[in-house]
């Protein structure tokens, strides 16, 4: 009781000599005094031993100091504990999500629920995106991406469980996704096999069409083209070291 009052006194008389001669040393001292402060604070909220947050407590308490009047008459923890709380909520709202979108959107997200639950007071029904826009003086389209911000910023994780309609039970949200067709690899590379021979030189070209899409054998494309076996194979090595390199570019 004696420490608590001989605390007070010690209070009260910093707060005098800082208001009438605010100086650094005053400053860091009345900081210091309330330091047990900003933790108590931590510990309403049951986040005490948490480095960043203390930090974040203890720069309330810095606006705190920096902003409290005594010549009001209030006590400083009256004025001082809602500082810190709102620096630790804002901290908490801006640090929590997955995805941090911009400052300006979280601003206009808190502006437009404000909005939407001061209006559904005044015309007793939930207020259109439009009346919201305009009661804001803002776009329509920006009233949506605040309202999409907490589903946009909160995804869903793929472990999670979601209702089916096709079963009774829920089920894990990966089960429900898409997998990757495996004919689409075979499509692209088809495609690219497309392109890469019609860059080919006629003659090559030929070959390649002969031997791959019609499948004769070299024999047969020497005999259709009117030239020997073994002038097929040089063309067809050559066509081949020709897609290869053309593949590899690629």
């Amino acid at each position: 009781m004696v420490t608590q009052q001989a605390s007070a006194e010690t209070a009260d008389h910093l707060w005098s000599a800082y208001a009438s001669h605010p100086t650094r040393r005053l400053r860091e001292r009345l900081i210091e005094q309330y330091r047990p402060l900003a933790y108590s604070v931590l510990r309403r909220i049951r986040r005490r031993g948490d480095e960043d947050l203390e930090q974040v407590a203890l720069l309330g308490l810095v606006k705190a100091v920096d902003h409290f009047n005594p010549a009001l008459g209030n006590r400083f923890s009256s004025f001082a504990v809602p500082t810190i709380l709102g620096e630790l909520k804002r901290y908490l709202r801006d640090h929590s999500r997955p995805v941090r979108p911009p400052r300006s959107l979280l601003d206009l997200h808190a502006a437009v629920v404000a909005k939407d639950r001061e209006l559904t007071v005044r015309i007793r029904r939930t207020p259109a995106i439009p009346e919201l826009a305009s009661a804001l003086s803002v776009e329509p389209d920006q009233v949506t991406e605040a309202l999409a911000i907490e589903e946009a910023c909160h995804p869903y994780s793929l472990d999670g469980l979601m209702e089916s309609l096709e079963r009774d039970q829920p089920v894990v949200l990966e089960e429900c996704l898409g997998v990757e067709d495996p004919g689409l690899a075979q499509i692209e590379a088809q495609v690219a096999w497309s392109q890469a021979v019609n860059e080919l030189d006629p003659p090559l070209k030929e070959i390649i069409e002969l031997r791959y899409y019609r499948n004769l054998t070299q024999r047969e494309a020497a005999r259709r083209l009117g030239v020997s076996q073994m002038h097929v194979s040089r063309l067809e090595r050559r066509a081949l070291d020709r897609l290869r390199c053309q593949v590899m570019v690629a």
